[in-house]
């Protein structure tokens, strides 16, 4: 392939030396998404180790956790998703509880929900990008997690959409927000039956989506 191609260009004894550092890990960095979307999980598991093995911080290696957490939702080990992808939510400074009850769930809905009556359609959508990238990855990890929580867990889905939704309202917003306010819209209507709060966060989601350029 031509990243390939572009790496045989470092050798290997100073792939990794301070003046090719960047460029060896952005290059590892679409290796291993390319090997992804194309369905190479081996392949990917390389590229990714390599940068875990050489990544000088834990910035420099959030996009290899992400494609890691992909590979093994993908292959359906979701047990293993879900322990990575919390693992370095706690480093982003994220945690949960281990013990999810309905007034946890309750309250947090609720709080949300207070947090939310200072905002309108018009000032979310008019509202800054998220800037802050250990926030945005943040968000990204947790917006990974609809699909192991959904098999697993799914009493956690409504806390990780809050989360996602309060972190947004805090920093900024990015197209994995709109998922956010989504699945808090799903939870207004499954867990307090308001049917009509759930559309309307629904279509502020889907609006957002649009707003930010997502499809």
């Amino acid at each position: 392939s031509y990243i390939e191609h572009g790496l045989s260009f470092l050798s290997k004894e100073s792939r990794w030396s301070s003046s090719n550092y960047d460029l060896s890990r952005s290059l590892h960095e679409a290796a291993c998404l390319a090997c992804y979307v194309n369905a190479l999980p081996t392949k990917a598991n390389e590229y990714i180790s390599v940068l875990l093995e050489n990544a000088q911080c834990l910035e420099h290696k959030l996009k290899a956790y992400y494609v890691m957490v992909k590979n093994l939702t993908s292959s359906g080990d979701f047990k293993q998703a879900l322990k990575k992808t919390f693992d370095v939510l706690i480093e982003l400074g994220e945690t949960f509880p281990t013990e999810i009850t309905p007034e946890i769930i309750q309250e947090e809905l609720s709080n949300t929900k207070s947090l939310l009556n200072n905002f309108t359609k018009e000032s979310i959508l008019s509202s800054q990008k998220l800037m802050d990238e250990k926030k945005l990855w943040a968000i990204k990890f947790m917006n990974n997690l609809s699909g192991p929580l959904s098999v697993t867990n799914y009493q956690m889905g409504p806390l990780i959409a809050c989360r996602m939704v309060q972190r947004s309202s805090q920093y900024g917003y990015c197209s994995e927000s709109a998922f956010g306010f989504l699945g808090y819209g799903q939870a207004q209507i499954s867990v307090f039956e308001d049917v009509d709060e759930g559309y309307r966060w629904g279509k502020i989601a889907l609006s957002l989506l649009e707003s930010l350029g997502g499809k």
